[in-house]
């Protein structure tokens, strides 16, 4: 099976990146699968499915649900469970993680995402500095030792595996007796624990010793063009990229609003 389903979970305030992004999916993703967005059940009508064909529409409640702890969570955590979550819609081995902020920079074949029906996987041997707290809390999460992390991963744009979410959400379960959704929040809510999605994927891989049964690890992140840093946009070339990655990352925080990265876009030939 060739194709590879894309998870997005958005917020209303994301919908014009996210036009960007489906722009970019329609020019430089030659991958088939579905697009599935998941949206807060009170913004779900402020989606336009019409404007999207191929995409389908979720509420992010379906996948994290309503419990105490997750109430707590902002819409940035509650994403989180969201894309570990995702593979209860996902109908594919492997589906590819991309927040609203992100776009396809190049044109992208199956191959460049799954090699030998294994998914591309960026792995680092060392963690970056500011992270450190962050994978320290992701193996707690599970119950694993930092110290038995051989490597690391520091991109949020990540391809999962299906099989291997199911088995993570079957850890949670397992270790805490509770709904896997509500051991993550709880986590972040009771003990301080703030996890990362892609650490705690990351971890479990290799707690699980399965890393490469499921992937291909790449030394270079799939993110291979961003700009991060305020002012860094001004000299930023959307068609220049590092590596094989074949997706770009611009941040609301670090400069211009997306109708600016638009234009970038389209003037570099991206869209």
């Amino acid at each position: 099976m060739e194709r590879v389903d894309i998870v997005t979970p958005l917020c209303a305030g994301d919908l014009e990146r996210f036009a960007i992004l489906r722009d970019s999916i329609a020019k430089n993703w030659e991958v088939p699968g579905t697009h599935h967005v998941f949206l807060h059940a009170a913004e779900f009508g402020q989606f336009s499915q019409k404007r999207y064909p191929g995409v389908v529409v979720h509420t992010q409640e379906d996948v994290h649900g309503n419990s105490e702890d997750v109430s707590c969570l902002t819409g940035w955590y509650r994403q989180q469970l969201v894309k570990l979550g995702a593979r209860a819609v996902c109908d594919t081995p492997f589906y590819l993680c991309l927040d609203a902020s992100t776009f396809v920079a190049r044109p992208t074949c199956y191959g460049d995402v799954v090699k030998n029906g294994k998914a591309v996987h960026h792995t680092t041997r060392m963690p970056l500095l500011h992270a450190l707290d962050n994978v320290r809390a992701s193996a707690a999460l599970l119950d694993v030792s930092p110290d038995d992390l051989e490597s690391f991963t520091d991109s949020t744009t990540t391809v999962m595996s299906s099989e291997v979410c199911a088995q993570i959400q079957d850890r949670l379960e397992s270790l805490y007796g509770v709904p896997w959704q509500e051991a993550a929040a709880a986590a972040f809510v009771r003990r301080g624990l703030v996890w990362f999605e892609y650490l705690v994927y990351h971890a479990y891989l290799l707690h699980a010793g399965i890393l490469e049964k499921y992937h291909v690890p790449v030394p270079t992140s799939l993110n291979c063009n961003a700009y991060w840093g305020a002012g860094s946009h001004l000299e930023w070339d959307p068609a220049v990229w590092e590596g094989d990655g074949f997706i770009g990352v611009f941040t609301s925080k670090a400069g211009p609003g997306p109708v600016w990265v638009r234009r970038r876009l389209v003037e570099r030939g991206v869209l």
